[in-house]
Parts: structure tokens; C-alpha cells; sequence
């Protein structure tokens, strides 16, 4: 499998008050058991073969490692989710028209099947908290280059698509938090994306992002409230349990030297605080996730400049320090999440 990691743009604000411009003094810490309970902490990983599924249980007196799947892969960004209560997994799995489709795994009989057929292309995953209905971000059509959220249904076996005709607006990022039960979602245009793509290799400049909202979304699609609206490039968001903040990781720009940054933003003061950058310690940092508590979150990163090796960490907002969960040295680690 070819690494690859979607980078998308998100982009600075009108009204936005930066609360903080320099980064806390963070210390790196080796491997440690003694982090916030968590549940299970989910991890998808791949290398040229195969997609691997890790449950990893963290608590202060143990730490516990688990595959729960290992199956042969063709698809570039091969994503699952993983109900604990049906001992299921969910995945993404390539086809042979080159189309990526939804599929599921019994883990209790070791059965597996294909749950869609026509769409074009889908990658992340989420289980409602009912277990019942998985949000999936998707590409519908063979034509379409804009990606929607769309459910797919495991009671009535269909699917649907929200705004299926908005030929525009694309879903760069979804996070679903089942504690507080909404969605929140990442878009931007496609058409001013392309434009100022074109522009940037007519005056050969390195191009600058489209408009980026952040919003909140109903657990059934229903637009709650335009969060805040961007200027970066952005990999990934996530919503806090309560609702009230959201962690965003971006760059200022596309070009190598630019560092990836978690920042932390408030929905009721309307601020943003950087966290974190790469560092000569820790390199292409992305998907940060809360831990159940909110007292810090999880986050991957490179070890070293070329990706050659990667590792799950942990950040803790009161000390500052960030200390090792997970490493591999011959996998790409895709995506982390955790089922509230």
C-alpha cells in the first residue's frame, strides 16, 4: 500500500480571537502505563499486504494489545469500526470494479459480507451510539469529486445520503461523538479549491485554502449551528464529550517545512489555542482524538522525518507531557478512535 494521508485545507478566520500564539513547553516521555482510563482505544493500520485492527486498554494498571483484524488490502486508506457490544468489525474493502465499498465482520463465526454495492469510494467510519447506524464519509457517484456523509442502516440494510445533490460542498472530515450525540463535520468548496489551485500554478505560488466551516450536525443530518469558519490547511477535528470545544489539527501551508499543529478551540469564547507542533522529536502529527474524560487526548505521529516508523501518543493538558501508547515499525497507522 502507498502511504498516503489526506491533507485538506482549513483556513484562518474572520472574528476569530487567537487566544494563544506560542506553544507550551511540552515534554516527551518514554512509553508509560499511567495515562487516563480509557475504555478501548481503537487503531487502524496497514503496510503493503495487509489492514490491521489493534484494541488497545489502557488503564493504570495495565496495558493490553489485541488484533482484531488482519485481512489482505488493496485499497489505499482502508478505515473500520468496531461494535463492542455485536463483536463486530466494519470496514472498507476494495472490489473488483476498483470501487470501494462498506463490509462486515462476525467476529463471533468468523463470517464476512458486503453490506454496499454501487457507491464510488468510502473511508471513514463511525457507529451511532445505538450501534445501529454507521456514518460514513463517501464519494457516491463514479463522476463526483466532492465527498458526502452518508448513513447506512444495519436494521433496514440501505443507506442514504446526506445532501446528495450538492455538487460542491465536500466533507473533508466528519467526527461523531455519541456523548453528545451530534456530528460534527469539516467542508469546503470544491470549486474554490480548484480555482485557487489554478491560480497558484499560473503565477507558480504555492496555492492558498479555500473556505473551510466547521459545523454541527444532528445524529440524523439536521444542520445545528455554523461553528466557526477557516483558512488552513486542516487533516482532522474533533468534538469534545460536552460539546464545547473542538481540537483542530492543521498547517499554515502545503509546503514540507510547515509544521502540523493541534490546536484547541472554544465554541462559547470563540478562541483557539495551539497545543502542539513537530518538533525535532516528533514529526506529522495528525487525528487527535479526546479521551473520555477530556483530560488530554491522543494523537499519531511519525518518529522521524521519512515516516519509516509511527507511534500513537498521548497529550495531558495540565502537565504538558505526552507519553508513548503505541508504535509499529513496518505499518502506516491510518487512523485512531475510541467508542463512547
Amino acid at each position: 500500500m502507498r502511504k498516503k494521508f489526506i491533507i485538506f485545507s482549513l483556513i484562518v478566520a474572520i472574528a476569530l480571537i487567537i487566544a494563544v500564539t506560542t506553544f507550551n513547553k511540552v515534554k516527551v516521555l518514554s512509553l508509560d502505563h499511567n495515562l487516563t482510563k480509557v475504555k478501548n482505544l481503537y487503531i487502524d493500520t496497514a503496510d503493503n499486504l495487509n489492514h490491521f485492527l489493534y484494541k488497545i486498554k489502557i488503564d493504570a494498571n495495565t496495558k493490553e494489545k489485541k488484533l482484531l483484524l488482519k485481512r489482505p488490502v488493496q485499497e489505499a486508506y482502508p478505515t473500520s469500526a468496531y461494535s463492542e457490544k455485536n463483536n463486530r468489525i466494519y470496514f472498507s474493502k476494495s472490489i473488483e470494479n476498483k470501487s470501494t465499498q462498506l463490509f462486515e465482520k462476525d467476529l463471533n463465526n468468523n463470517q464476512t459480507k458486503q453490506l454496499t454495492k454501487d457507491l464510488n469510494f468510502i473511508d471513514f467510519l463511525s457507529l451511532n451510539r445505538s450501534k445501529q447506524l454507521i456514518y460514513i464519509r463517501a464519494l457516491v457517484g463514479n463522476t463526483d469529486r466532492n465527498f458526502h456523509i452518508a448513513t447506512y442502516n444495519l436494521l433496514t440494510s440501505k443507506y442514504e445520503v446526506w445532501n446528495p445533490h450538492d455538487s460542491d460542498t465536500s466533507v473533508v472530515w466528519f467526527d461523531y461523538n455519541a456523548k453528545a450525540n451530534k456530528i460534527l463535520a469539516v467542508t469546503k468548496s470544491i470549486k474554490e479549491e480548484f480555482e485557487n489551485i489554478d491560480k497558484a500554478n499560473k503565477t507558480k505560488t504555492a496555492p492558498i485554502p479555500p473556505v473551510y466551516k466547521i459545523s454541527l450536525y444532528t445524529e440524523d443530518g439536521n444542520l445545528e449551528k455554523e461553528v466557526l469558519v477557516l483558512k488552513k490547511f486542516v487533516r482532522s477535528a474533533a468534538l469534545s464529550d460536552n460539546g464545547k470545544t473542538i481540537l483542530i489539527n492543521y498547517k499554515d501551508g502545503i509546503e514540507p517545512n510547515k509544521p502540523s499543529i493541534v490546536a484547541k478551540y472554544s465554541i462559547d469564547r470563540h478562541s483557539l489555542k495551539p497545543l502542539l507542533q513537530d518538533s525535532k522529536q516528533i514529526f506529522n502529527i495528525r487525528n487527535p482524538i479526546y479521551d473520555q474524560k477530556n483530560n488530554g487526548y491522543y494523537f499519531i505521529a511519525d518518529d522521524n522525518p521519512i515516516g519509516s516508523s509511527s507511534s500513537v501518543k498521548y497529550f495531558n493538558f495540565k502537565t504538558n507531557e505526552i507519553k508513548q501508547v503505541f508504535h509499529t515499525e513496518n505499518e502506516v497507522i491510518i487512523k485512531i478512535y475510541i467508542n463512547n
